[in-house]
């Protein structure tokens, strides 16, 4: 191989239909070209334990993987080499003597519960998987699975379930769907699954993500890899027709690339000339926060950006230090009803000098940063929280298909006041008709919707 190969990762709860995805998946890619590294072989040996005492081992948390051993064979099957997989004896928790070859291929599938978990894992993978799975089908999958399989009763199968196995996939694997690119249904048909999936692994050839194309024309991987497969069946039949699809690709990747370009230059220019000229403003608003309860003067949180990654998100500080354990006494007076987020007119936890700040959107200013540094950008939907995300249906996720901003459509329609269905359909909107033009025109429409301060609180 000389090419990268494209790593896949599919996590999901337990039986929530991670392995036959994978395997029908791989099975659409081509068995020549493609590969599954199941999870579940680089349990621990629990060998070193007395038998009697391996069924008290946790099986369903992080710690339970060899995580040296697996991204080690990962990082091998990345750069081209071949590895020996362990085979697991799950009936007695230990590796047998036997491995498995894995050679690399075009497409690498690493499918597990904690796919998603590790973030040096995440690094590698060039498409992220999750499988929602209702709690009453996964147990019933589990059961039917380790009875037949791994020579267990349904009864301690069951008691594990509710000890452990649910308790603890509420705890580490739900909450990693926020890093997913594609959500999946795992009580759906598989196919289905298939075809989404397919639809956004890079570096598929045509023939094999044709019907996906149809469904997102909005793709330009697909877009490109559809003139390739043009060229490579028609290119024989006249100079004429290779000449005008060539010119049509490169037409395609400069108009695209150049207005990512100059999108970027523009998020750079702007960020670091308002930090340079704001600078004075910034220093004083920082006293007069540490002057009025000598708390921190910035707010850090987790944020949620393009395709679910995570990042640090910067605020100057608008409320009390303790203002999160307060949160939960005044959820029921947030003024968006359907709980996927929270604004309050007239919050007590905010502080007088944050009233004004919040007031007049200062207290987004250090966010100029992260424009700065690429994870944000000046215009764009506003990045949401991880707990918020979480919530989100497929639609709702939509808004993660491109890099959060400063400000967006609905931050000059109204900010808080406009519910939060609509702020979707709006952010929708935009990534539709996105443009430098229109980018422009929002930028321009914030100036006196901060100096309004309309919906701000």
């Amino acid at each position: 191989m000389t090419d990268k190969p494209t790593l896949i990762g599919i996590a999901g709860p337990t039986c929530s239909g991670k392995s036959e995805l994978a395997e029908r998946l791989a099975a659409r890619l081509g068995s020549a070209d493609s590969a599954v590294l199941p999870m579940d072989a680089y349990y621990k040996d629990l060998s070193y334990l007395p038998a009697d005492r391996r069924d008290e081992v946790n099986f369903d948390t992080p710690t339970a993987i060899d995580w040296p051993l697996l991204l080690r064979h990962v990082g091998r099957l990345a750069d081209g080499r071949p590895v020996d997989r362990p085979v697991y004896d799950f009936a007695t928790h230990t590796r047998r003597h036997r491995t498995e070859h894995v050679r690399p291929r075009r497409f690498i599938i690493i499918e597990g519960l904690f796919a998603l978990w590790d973030r040096q894992l995440l690094k590698c993978l060039d498409c992220r998987v999750f499988v929602n799975a209702e709690d009453a089908m996964a147990m019933q999958r589990r059961v039917e699975r380790d009875v037949s399989r791994r020579g267990r009763t349904a009864e301690s199968v069951n008691e594990q379930y509710l000890a452990t196995v649910e308790p603890m996939a509420k705890r580490y694997i739900l909450p990693t769907r926020v890093r997913a690119d594609v959500i999946v249904d795992g009580a759906g048909p598989v196919e289905e699954a298939v075809d989404r999936i397919a639809s956004v692994v890079p570096h598929l050839s045509v023939g094999e993500t044709l019907e996906a194309a149809m469904r997102d024309r909005a793709s330009q991987a697909v877009r490109i890899e559809l003139m390739d497969e043009l060229i490579k069946r028609y290119g024989g039949r006249g100079r004429a027709l290779p000449v005008r699809l060539w010119r049509k690709k490169y037409a395609w990747l400069a108009v695209v690339g150049g207005a990512k370009l100059a999108k970027r230059l523009i998020d750079v220019c702007g960020s670091l000339a308002m930090l340079i000229l704001l600078s004075p403003l910034l220093v004083v608003v920082a006293a007069l926060i540490k002057l009025t309860d000598r708390g921190p003067v910035l707010y850090w949180q987790q944020r949620v950006g393009k395709w679910g990654r995570e990042f640090a998100f910067p605020k100057f500080r608008s409320m009390v230090v303790n203002a999160e354990q307060i949160k939960a006494e005044l959820l029921t007076s947030s003024v968006h009803g359907d709980g996927r987020t929270f604004k309050m007119k007239k919050d007590p936890r905010v502080t007088w000098i944050g009233r004004i700040i919040r007031k007049l959107s200062i207290d987004e200013l250090p966010q100029l940063w992260c424009v700065l540094a690429g994870r944000m950008s000046l215009v764009g939907p506003r990045p949401p929280l991880p707990g918020e995300v979480a919530d989100y249906t497929l639609t709702d996720r939509r808004r993660l298909d491109v890099t959060p901003g400063l400000t967006c459509t609905w931050q000059v329609s109204g900010r808080a006041d406009i519910a939060f269905p609509q702020q979707v359909e709006l952010d929708v909107a935009y990534i539709q008709s996105h443009g430098l033009w229109v980018d422009i025109k929002l930028l321009v429409k914030t100036v006196p919707a901060v100096l309004l301060g309309r919906g701000a609180y």
